[in-house]
């Protein structure tokens, strides 16, 4: 009998050990003015995520009524919403704080007691080609875009995951963005100070990465298809993640304040795109 209960309890460990009890992958992103993102991220991680996931909105709308519209198109396609209290944004005015403000507030609040791979994206930050988060971060704790400013490196807030179980001194996490040892950073500046405390934490960066900037005056086969059409269409403010996995429409919240028209046109043109890759079959 006791022989019995010891080798089901090396079988109970082994089996747990093996991440039996991980929840599925948690999707996070964050909406203040754009609702009508809501529905491409849904629509394109429902064709495209290989992992099962849940999808969770954070609403940190500034009006009423982008907040009603936020909800709405929640409602609408049974996604999950969760209001940002507006009472966090100390410097509402400053598009870097609010921003850093918010991408905290839902690691506290939710990402960081996920028991499973947790994903954040940018409002404007859409998957496009299949993905599965299982095998990307097999063997990886976090995974992002690094940034580098003088000697001080980060990664960027618009897209990254992290292994949140196996992810150590988890309180330590902190997109803030500001001075950091005499640089100015983004959003995501202040996890500098996370990987200079873990130095055995290694990032895996999300590259090939392709900002359509730098391109459009080149050899546009140096690109892969989906972003040689985009620069066809001269559209050129926006870039590409992981080859051309994860499209970023780039400034979706206008923060650089470009004209209604200028947005009009790039809808539209993010729509042409969007029903292209939908199209697609793998």
């Amino acid at each position: 009998m006791f022989h019995f209960f010891r080798v089901f309890l090396l079988f109970f460990v082994s089996f747990c050990s093996i991440g039996y009890a991980r929840d599925v992958a948690l999707v996070i992103t964050h909406h203040f003015n754009r609702p009508d993102f809501i529905e491409i991220q849904f629509q394109t991680l429902k064709k495209f995520m290989r992992t099962p996931y849940r999808f969770v909105v954070f609403n940190d709308a500034k009006t009423c009524e982008l907040e009603d519209a936020i909800q709405s198109s929640c409602d609408r396609l049974g996604v999950e919403c969760i209001r940002i209290p507006q009472n966090i944004h100390k410097t509402p005015n400053d598009p870097a704080i609010a921003c850093a403000d918010v991408v905290n507030y839902s690691l506290q609040n939710l990402g960081l007691s996920h028991d499973g791979y947790m994903m954040i994206l940018d409002a404007d930050m859409f998957l496009v080609k299949p993905f599965d988060i299982d095998n990307y971060m097999k063997d990886t704790i976090i995974a992002g875009h690094p940034q580098v400013r003088g000697h001080v490196n980060y990664i960027w807030n618009g897209i990254f995951i992290l292994d949140v179980p196996n992810l150590i001194d988890k309180q330590s996490v902190d997109f803030s963005c500001g001075m950091v040892e005499g640089e100015l950073c983004d959003v995501g500046g202040y996890m500098y100070y996370y990987f200079q405390k873990h130095p055995e934490i290694r990032m895996k960066a999300m590259v090939p990465h392709y900002y359509l900037g730098n391109f459009y005056k080149k050899d546009l086969r140096l690109l892969p298809p989906f972003a040689q059409w985009m620069c066809q269409q001269r559209n050129y403010n926006c870039e590409f993640f992981i080859g051309d996995t994860f499209f970023h429409y780039r400034s979706g919240g206008n923060w650089d304040h470009r004209s209604a028209s200028y947005h009009i046109r790039k809808t539209k043109i993010l729509h042409q795109f969007i029903e292209k890759v939908m199209k697609e079959t793998y």
